[in-house]
């Protein structure tokens, strides 16, 4: 398990089972959207993809807008319009930025 994941998830990723179609016992990972997110960064063929990009880009809006609303003691949908009319989205949509990973 890497280092950096275990600290931003401070956990490693669940393990879980499933039957085979030999009715054994297999182990698993359960991983949620944010862990295989996670791993499809970690392969360059995958992390340049313009969906996986998409997906990215919107859970840092999610989680800057969460954290918008609690500093502002505003609702969440008021924080996240908050954000979309600021020039923090405004750079973070640009590439060129380098605010989104490469």
């Amino acid at each position: 398990m890497e280092p950096a994941w275990v600290k931003i998830a401070q956990g490693k990723f669940s393990l879980g089972s499933y039957r085979d179609p030999n009715n054994q016992l297999r182990p698993c990972y359960e991983l949620t959207k944010t862990e295989c997110l996670y791993i499809a960064t970690k392969f360059k063929a995958h992390s340049g993809s313009p969906v996986i990009q998409e997906i990215i880009l919107s859970n840092r809006i999610g989680a800057i807008s969460v954290e918008l609303a609690k500093r502002l003691n505003v609702d969440p949908v008021q924080a996240l319009q908050l954000f979309y009319e600021s020039k923090t989205c405004e750079d973070l949509r640009d590439k060129s930025s380098g605010l989104l990973p490469k």
